[in-house]
């Protein structure tokens, strides 16, 4: 039994063992991947930040810089709209017949006000605008309609600024719906932009939010495997300490027990013939009358008799079991006193006894370790099982 016992617990703990290294392998190998990928997480979760950063900048200098063509487009839009309707007020007054000198100088203010001179340069030709300013200038100072260069009274329709006034205004009224169609399609590039940059920055904050997630989930699961693999090292150590106790304790052999409880029956047996042999009626008083004669220096020969025949019983006994402390007494008893042999026997049987319930003691703690064992061994696979089930678990990830 005993031998059955160990190798059963010899095998079973040795295969713990190999789980359990197996097991530490499989955690640390984790671990190491666990490490390698939160760094890469971050190194996403950094580069991300900055993509969302460098959208919301890109957006906020769009926005402002749609701002400011808008100031200017409405701006411009407006001096274009004003110089065209100056035109054509100065077309309509210049074009009829008999307009008075007051009506012209009108006319010179109004176009000044809405600034042609300037707008014009784009497209007027030089010849002509030199034309318009002495025309504004002299329109100011002159008595008639003579004086004001490039107009003639008698055919307005056909003097020069007439001509000039209706070539700008064609070129003011194109700017302007040129201006109008870049502005339109600014806007809606614009518009595209921002769509584009929103549902970037859209994704990328998502995509912060799921790898903080995945950062988080890792850690957790990087947390609990480090505990687990201290656990599982604690186990292993536990195991191997079991495993040397376990081979220490089980040196022996159920055989060797049996044998050894065997040999201390007999140590006991002979002991007991001895005790028997020695307590006689005859022995003690033949042992009475040489201690109390004072005189006699040997035993009776009836009890030399009886000490001869214990010495033999001891040393027969001893033959048999092979057990020193029985040649020691037998020795003792041809040589002693017969006090002394009684007190040395009496000593030989409770050390007989104190090993015999030393040897039941150890066996009974073989029983109790085999059971607690198949307790350990069973709760082990459940164990094992759950962190598999964890293993695969994170594996998936």
């Amino acid at each position: 039994q005993l031998d059955c016992w160990c190798k059963t617990n010899d095998r079973e703990k040795t295969a713990a063992i190999e789980a359990g290294t197996a097991k530490q392998s499989e955690l640390e190998s984790f671990l190491g991947e666990a490490a390698a990928k939160m760094d890469e997480l971050k190194t996403r979760q950094g580069s991300t930040l900055d993509e969302v950063n460098q959208d919301e900048a890109a957006l906020q200098e769009a926005s402002a810089l749609r701002m400011k063509d808008t100031k200017a487009f409405h701006a411009e839009e407006m001096n274009l709209i004003e110089a065209v309707k100056a035109c054509d007020q100065a077309l309509v007054v210049l074009g009829k017949h008999n307009v008075g000198l007051v009506q012209v100088r009108s006319v010179a203010q109004l176009l000044q006000r809405a600034q042609v001179l300037e707008l014009g340069r784009r497209n007027t030709p030089a010849s002509d605008l030199i034309a318009l300013r002495h025309f504004f200038r002299e329109a100011q100072g002159a008595s008639s309609f003579l004086a004001i260069p490039g107009y003639q009274s008698a055919a307005p329709q056909s003097g020069q600024i007439f001509g000039v006034l209706s070539q700008m205004k064609e070129d003011f009224a194109k700017d302007l719906a040129d201006a109008q169609a870049k502005d339109t399609k600014d806007a809606e590039a614009y518009a595209n932009l921002q769509t584009a940059k929103k549902e970037e920055i859209a994704a990328g904050r998502k995509l912060q939010a799921d790898l903080d997630q995945q950062i988080a989930e890792l850690k957790e699961k990087h947390a609990q495997s480090f505990q687990e693999l201290e656990d599982t090292k604690k186990q292993l150590e536990l195991d191997k300490t079991f495993l040397a106790k376990l081979e220490e304790k089980c040196s022996v052999t159920d055989t060797e027990f049996d044998q050894r409880v065997k040999d201390r029956m007999a140590e006991i047996a002979a002991v007991d013939d001895t005790i028997k042999i020695l307590n006689d009626d005859e022995a003690y008083a033949s042992f009475d009358k040489a201690v109390n004669s004072f005189v006699q220096i040997k035993s009776t020969s009836s009890t030399q008799e009886r000490l001869n025949r214990a010495t033999s019983v001891l040393l027969r006994a001893a033959a048999a079991t092979g057990a020193a402390d029985l040649s020691l007494l037998a020795t003792r008893a041809q040589l002693d006193t017969f006090a002394q042999v009684k007190e040395e026997i009496d000593k030989m049987v409770a050390e007989l006894k104190k090993q015999q319930q030393d040897e039941i003691q150890h066996r009974d703690w073989c029983i109790e370790e085999l059971n607690n064992n198949k307790r350990a061994t069973e709760a082990g696979y459940d164990t094992k099982t759950a962190l598999q089930v964890k293993i695969a678990d994170l594996e998936k990830t």
